[in-house]
């Protein structure tokens, strides 16, 4: 591992075993630096990224770049991950950069490797405020600018906006310098903490070193003899919903849109409240008209299927010109804000992420102060007209109401907006926390939840922000529910360790247990077990363990999918506290009973 001492200017070696880049991760947070013990803004909270051990540019899936952190957001240990940036990372000489301590004025950190060796860069730029206005902007004049330093080899930059300068959920944002096609270290705050613990505003990755991994055939082998397939075809396969959908006349995640219909999250969660027959008008009058939308756009060619930058079968990102479409984002900073036209989402979500915000974390904390506006909870001095009423909303003053918001909070001008729903319910009224919907961490930490009306997403786990969850829409029993999350828990584990991205879960699972043992001879199933048990005892230490739901919204979201359900007395029972208690009792009774059978087998 190379480890760039920020406050020296020099890098050393760090040697160390480890399974993979999560577990690199918090090996250096646990063991290292004892971050558990810090403020999220301490100079010594690492920010660890790593490649997976199978990283190779013939690894399709391979190749994500995974960061570890102390979140300001949380308070605990959490991960964030990139895709293809564990290709540049790699070709830095090692399978993870390190950044501890802290430069004197703001920075850009050039990490280069070739056969001789690593070297590092620290560049003070004066002209620096005008420049970080748009990642974009940023990125483009580094790509510029850093011609020289990277002598014609490949590089890769991954840049902090503004929004990571006055909030606790700024996003790092790095787009691949061969597709265009921007990624985002979305969740947790990562951006943040590049910015205000280390100064520095972006990360450049590059140079020709070879990968670690040497037998790209061999893997791709052991694909096919797990699979029963070649290993082309078992790739393109088992990615064919990212890619498109012949059925729906969509690819990618929008196309969520189309198959959640009237479960789809709106109006800070409103829709939970709402009737059957008032869902039904919502999607027919919003939703759809959207949804046939995004065909046409497919259709006619607007929206082009390009990849993050590997050489993969899912093409999964869809591009609208220059602005990227998924589910997560258009429904936090679409649905959830009451817009729900296409080409203003795109604008709205382009505007996040040019300013490098969490555009999940964003839009559900703008969603949570329009509906206290609307109560006369908050003010909004110098923002134009908004309303969360459903059917009531404006989308043409909605969303030029929201840029305002946006631009804003990246200023500064809304500090009780800037550290989340919990925190801000402080500089509010405490009751103002039960109409947001998060997950508590500790006493102070939260995070909001994936866009999805499911029960899998408001349970206590080691990790929690990504998909290290059962998201089935169907109704279990609490204690079948905790079996279905952990299995789903420990392989989403084991996947973003590896450096693998999701939408290959499908043939990677399988095949990640036999290239273990055979590259490596670990067991790894026992190790992410291990893993797990490591990252609970640091979320413990640093006092920012999950816990179960506790605004009344979030409760609600609970109440409301039993009664969906017809599941009419755990509605009754979810209604109150010791319902609440008995739920999340039996899921975590079924959550021991798969951690059981995972360590007997």
């Amino acid at each position: 591992m190379i480890v760039v001492d920020l406050a020296k200017k020099r890098l050393k070696e760090l040697r160390m075993t480890a399974s993979g880049a999560v577990d690199a991760g918090i090996k250096i947070h646990f063991d290292e630096y004892r971050s558990y013990g810090l403020d999220p803004y301490d100079p010594k909270n690492a920010l660890v990224f790593a490649a997976g051990p199978f990283a190779h540019p013939e690894v399709q899936g391979g190749n994500r770049g995974v960061v570890s952190f102390k979140s300001p957001v949380t308070g605990g240990f959490f991960v964030s991950s990139a895709g293809n940036l564990g290709r540049y990372i790699s070709l830095t000489g090692d399978t993870a950069v390190t950044l501890v301590g802290r430069t004197e004025v703001p920075s850009v950190v050039a990490v280069k490797g070739d056969s001789e060796g690593t070297t590092l860069h620290v560049f003070e730029l004066s002209d620096f405020e005008d420049v970080i206005n748009s990642v974009f902007e940023f990125d483009a004049f580094l790509r510029k600018e850093l011609q020289d330093v990277f002598g014609g080899t490949p590089f890769r930059a991954v840049v902090a906006g503004a929004a990571s300068k006055n909030t606790d959920y700024g996003a790092l944002v790095s787009v691949d310098p061969e597709m265009g096609v921007p990624d985002l270290f979305g969740r947790g705050g990562a951006g943040s903490v590049m910015v205000r613990a280390h100064n520095v505003y972006a990360l450049v990755l590059g140079g020709d070193a070879a990968p670690a991994f040497t037998d790209p055939d061999g893997f791709k082998k052991l694909v096919e003899n797990v699979t029963g397939e070649g290993y082309l075809q078992a790739v393109a396969k088992s990615t064919a919903k990212y890619r498109f959908s012949e059925k729906d006349g969509l690819g990618g995640t929008v196309l969520n849109w189309a198959h959640l219909r009237t479960t789809l999250p709106a109006y800070n969660w409103q829709t939970i409240y709402m009737s059957d027959a008032d869902r039904q008008r919502l999607w027919e009058e919003k939703i759809l008209p959207a949804v046939e939308h995004l065909r046409k756009l497919f259709k006619d060619g607007s929206i082009r299927s390009k990849t993050c930058g590997e050489k993969c079968a899912a093409v999964c990102k869809k591009m609208f010109g220059s602005k990227k479409l998924d589910y997560e984002p258009i429904t936090a900073l679409g649905a959830q804000l009451g817009v729900f036209e296409i080409d203003k989402i795109s604008e709205i979500v382009h505007l996040a992420d040019s300013l490098g915000f969490d555009a999940i974390e964003v839009g559900n904390v703008v969603a949570w102060a329009l509906e206290l506006r609307d109560r006369g909870m908050l003010k909004l001095d110098g923002v134009g007209k908004t309303t969360l009423k459903p059917f009531e909303v404006d989308e043409d003053v909605q969303a030029s109401s929201v840029k305002e918001i946006l631009m804003a909070l990246a200023r500064g001008s809304l500090p009780q907006l800037s550290r989340g729903i919990r925190r801000g319910a402080n500089a509010v009224k405490p009751e103002a926390r039960d109409i947001g919907v998060y997950m508590p961490f500790g006493s102070e930490g939260e995070l909001v939840p994936p866009q999805y009306w499911v029960p899998g997403f408001l349970i206590p786990l080691p990790l929690y922000g990504k998909f290290m969850t059962y998201y089935g829409s169907e109704w279990l029993s609490p204690f079948d529910l905790g079996v279905k999350v952990w299995g789903r828990f420990h392989a989403e584990l084991m996947i973003e360790n590896a450096g693998f991205c999701r939408f290959h879960r499908k043939w990677a699972e399988g095949a990640l247990s036999t290239a273990y043992e055979k590259y490596y001879n670990i067991k790894i199933g026992l190790e992410i077990e291990c893993l797990a048990v490591k990252i609970s005892q640091y979320q413990r230490a640093a006092e920012s363990i999950a816990q179960p739901p506790e605004s009344q919204r979030a409760r609600d979201l609970l109440v409301a999918f039993a009664r969906l359900h017809k599941q009419s007395d755990w509605a009754e029972k979810l209604s109150k506290d010791e319902g609440i208690k008995e739920y999340i009792q039996e899921v975590r009774r079924g959550i021991s009973h798969a951690r059981s059978t995972v360590l007997k087998g």
